[in-house]
């Protein structure tokens, strides 16, 4: 499974390792300006923030990781939790939780990735029975429901630690075996690869494709410069440049008609018509609302 760790450098994830669950970490440091809100729970209050949610929409385009944890620091004398579980999935398909960065960040990281990997099972995997009881816990019978229950002592197998993780263990080969896409309905990861689009681009072609009903054949993405010299009729300042364009190959005139009215329909309002393939272009420095013709 892969993490992307964000203002995290040193995350410490061996208490999963040890335990046959290796995480491949990305880490990169992000400062997301959006204000912090706050959840009372039975703990204290929680990290919850909805417009950070969205900016991680905005940012992070496709499922390359299962899990982003988000480190933040807070000097809100109310925020006593170490962090704070999302169990909506970003557009992508990841999930993501927040982890306070005071010193004990790392077992702030632990306590978290159970939320989120009982979050895959129970809801991805649709395995419903109770499995996470990482916040409380049923200890006795009959029993009583303790908060954080041996929460110091996670190697404990009768602690919040150890009852989750036990309820996990059956799911390590589904866990493993999780793919990652590029978050494209149409596209697969090798074309996203081969073609090295900007991500705005991929996506407006995603829904054109979704709208014209018919395969989009890419046959020019990003190019470098030479790439680009090399070819007659391209511009020196191409937005093939800068992976703001995309030629797809098309010979069919009723479905270039159809490419070039879903385009307009979607903004798009650079486009370039030839015999064989349809430019589009979305390079907003460029000269806006024009349509040309290739020899």
């Amino acid at each position: 499974m892969k993490i992307l760790a964000i203002n995290l450098p040193n995350l410490d994830l061996s208490y999963f390792t040890k335990r046959g669950l290796n995480f491949e970490v990305k880490h990169i440091n992000l400062d997301i300006d959006v204000p912090l809100k706050f959840l009372y729970n039975f703990n204290g209050q929680d990290f919850y923030s909805p417009d950070l949610h969205n900016t991680l929409n905005i940012k992070f385009h496709k499922f390359e990781q299962s899990f982003i944890l988000y480190g933040y620091t807070s000097n809100d004398p109310k925020n006593t939790t170490g962090g704070y579980a999302y169990f909506d999935k970003l557009n992508s398909g990841s999930r993501w939780a927040s982890v306070r960065i005071d010193g004990n960040e790392n077992k702030y990281a632990v306590h978290e990735l159970h939320h989120l990997i009982c979050g895959v099972i129970n809801i991805d995997f649709k395995d419903i029975t109770p499995k996470d009881f990482m916040d409380r816990t049923p200890v006795g019978n009959p029993p009583i429901w303790i908060n954080y229950y041996l929460n110091h002592d996670p190697e404990n197998p009768e602690s919040n630690h150890g009852r989750t993780w036990a309820n996990i263990i059956p799911f390590l080969p589904k866990l493993k075996a999780i793919q990652y896409q590029t978050g494209y309905k149409y596209f697969s990861k090798a074309e996203v690869e081969k073609w090295k689009l900007k991500p705005e681009l991929w996506t407006l072609l995603d829904k054109m494709r979704e709208e014209c009903g018919f395969a989009f054949n890419i046959n020019s993405g990003l190019r470098t410069k030479a790439e680009n010299d090399k070819l007659k009729d391209s511009a020196s300042d191409s937005a093939h440049l800068s992976g703001l364009a995309v030629d797809i190959s098309i010979k069919d005139s009723l479905k270039r008609s159809k490419i070039v009215q879903v385009a307009f329909n979607n903004g798009i309002n650079r486009i370039g018509i030839a015999d064989t393939f349809v430019h589009i272009d979305v390079d907003k420095s460029k000269v806006q609302n024009v349509i040309w013709l290739y020899n």
